[in-house]
């Protein structure tokens, strides 16, 4: 299952291809952050008990922003159409599960950016807070970067450099942690029907 959200926005009021413009930007200074360049290490076996996320080292920025077109001057009616069709084609696996799409041709000079994650990755409140938190209210900041450009928040655990499968072993522990929880849980609730 994947989680999208729709941004309509209307550019500045002298601002000339101003879409073409912030993709051609972004291609041209795109260093893709954490968790963003991540992917699963195992595609085809989405409900393993040893899956992973590990970077993609063959990151292809054209496959996650995307540009679109209604023809113009595209209504609310046509985007929402487009945004169905592209909310219903499945999240690729193989690579990092998000995309951004560009959208241009709204009336009146807008455009509208349309982002779908999977919620494996992240949640809806989660990402719609990183969306904005990349956006500004100021028109001359052009400084502010795209979310998939913030560095991840700073982490004082030490950490490895790749995330390792769980063994078996751990795997059994933590199995054996949760049915100690499921029996803790089933007598308080027997308690409280006593009581």
């Amino acid at each position: 299952m994947h989680v999208g959200a729709l941004m309509p926005f209307s550019p500045a009021p002298h601002a000339r291809d101003f879409q073409r413009e912030l993709i051609d930007e972004l291609r041209r200074d795109l260093v893709v952050q954490r968790p963003w360049n991540l992917k699963l290490r195992h595609p085809e076996m989405l409900t393993s008990p040893v899956q992973t996320w590990i970077e993609d080292t063959s990151f292809d920025l054209d496959y996650h922003i995307r540009r679109s077109a209604l023809p113009s001057p595209g209504d609310e009616r046509e985007l929402g159409i487009l945004v169905s069709r592209l909310h219903s084609n499945p999240i690729d696996f193989h690579r990092p599960p998000w995309e951004a799409h560009f959208i241009e041709g709204l009336e009146r000079g807008r455009f509208a950016i349309y982002f779908k994650v999977h919620h494996a990755f992240m949640d809806g409140f989660t990402g719609s807070r990183i969306l904005t938190r990349s956006l500004s209210s100021d028109p001359n900041d052009t400084e502010t970067p795209m979310f998939f450009e913030r560095p991840p928040a700073v982490d004082t655990r030490p950490q490895a450099d790749e995330e390792h499968a769980p063994t078996l072993d751990l795997l059994l522990h933590a199995l054996r942690d949760q049915l100690g929880d499921a029996r803790g849980v089933g007598k308080a609730l027997l308690n409280v029907a006593r009581a």
